[in-house]
């Protein structure tokens, strides 16, 4: 986790359902361009679902060009 205030899902409320607000960090802006696609691409995906997918692959790919 980067950020102590949203806990990476872009709400101070620390919900990804939350209001994406944390000024802390750019995960809110993360969110919401996500959620925008998600409007246009797959409006019936689940936000948590895609939120979780795309978390995932972001760690998977800091995993895969960290080859110290």
């Amino acid at each position: 986790m980067k950020c102590d205030r949203c806990h990476d899902t872009g709400s101070l409320s620390k919900s990804v359902v939350g209001f994406p607000d944390c000024p802390y960090c750019d995960t809110a802006d993360e969110r919401m361009r996500l959620e925008a696609w998600a409007r246009r691409n797959a409006p019936s995906a689940g936000i948590v679902d895609l939120w979780t997918i795309y978390q995932h692959g972001k760690a998977a790919a800091a995993g895969a060009t960290n080859t110290n």
